[in-house]
Protein backbone atom coordinates (compact mmCIF):
# COMPACT_ATOMS: atom_id res chain seq x y z
CA UNK A 1 0.00 0.00 0.00
CA UNK A 2 1.26 3.45 -0.84
CA UNK A 3 2.47 5.53 2.13
CA UNK A 4 0.12 8.44 1.31
CA UNK A 5 -2.85 6.07 1.60
CA UNK A 6 -1.55 4.72 4.89
CA UNK A 7 -1.14 8.22 6.31
CA UNK A 8 -4.61 9.18 5.12
CA UNK A 9 -5.94 6.15 6.98
CA UNK A 10 -4.00 7.06 10.13
CA UNK A 11 -5.37 10.60 9.91
CA UNK A 12 -8.90 9.21 9.67
CA UNK A 13 -8.33 6.86 12.61
CA UNK A 14 -6.91 9.67 14.74
CA UNK A 15 -9.77 11.99 13.81
CA UNK A 16 -12.51 9.42 14.43
CA UNK A 17 -10.94 8.21 17.67
CA UNK A 18 -10.60 11.72 18.99
CA UNK A 19 -14.19 12.55 18.04
CA UNK A 20 -15.47 9.41 19.76
CA UNK A 21 -13.39 10.09 22.85
CA UNK A 22 -14.75 13.63 23.04
CA UNK A 23 -18.33 12.40 22.56
CA UNK A 24 -17.97 9.81 25.32
CA UNK A 25 -16.40 12.31 27.69
CA UNK A 26 -19.25 14.76 27.13
CA UNK A 27 -22.16 12.28 27.23
CA UNK A 28 -21.24 9.73 29.90
CA UNK A 29 -17.87 10.40 31.48
CA UNK A 30 -18.66 8.12 34.41
CA UNK A 31 -19.10 5.10 32.13
CA UNK A 32 -16.20 5.62 29.76
CA UNK A 33 -13.50 3.06 29.24
CA UNK A 34 -11.10 5.27 27.34
CA UNK A 35 -7.83 3.39 27.58
CA UNK A 36 -8.13 1.46 24.32
CA UNK A 37 -9.51 4.44 22.41
CA UNK A 38 -6.75 6.70 23.74
CA UNK A 39 -4.12 4.15 22.71
CA UNK A 40 -5.53 3.94 19.16
CA UNK A 41 -5.64 7.74 18.85
CA UNK A 42 -2.09 8.03 20.21
CA UNK A 43 -0.67 5.45 17.84
CA UNK A 44 -2.33 7.08 14.83
CA UNK A 45 -1.11 10.52 15.94
CA UNK A 46 2.43 9.20 16.45
CA UNK A 47 2.45 7.76 12.94
CA UNK A 48 1.35 11.10 11.48
CA UNK A 49 3.91 12.98 13.59
CA UNK A 50 6.72 10.73 12.41
CA UNK A 51 5.64 10.97 8.77
CA UNK A 52 5.29 14.76 8.90
CA UNK A 53 8.44 15.18 11.01
CA UNK A 54 6.69 17.21 13.70
CA UNK A 55 9.16 19.05 15.92
CA UNK A 56 12.08 18.62 13.54
CA UNK A 57 11.84 21.98 11.80
CA UNK A 58 10.97 20.15 8.59
CA UNK A 59 7.51 19.37 7.32
CA UNK A 60 6.22 16.69 5.01
CA UNK A 61 2.71 16.31 3.76
CA UNK A 62 0.04 18.87 4.46
CA UNK A 63 -0.78 20.57 7.71
CA UNK A 64 -4.19 19.78 9.17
Amino acid sequence: MHSDRLIAGYRRIAHLSNQELERRLEERPEEIGTKDLAVVAGIASDKIAKYERWGSGETKGRAQ
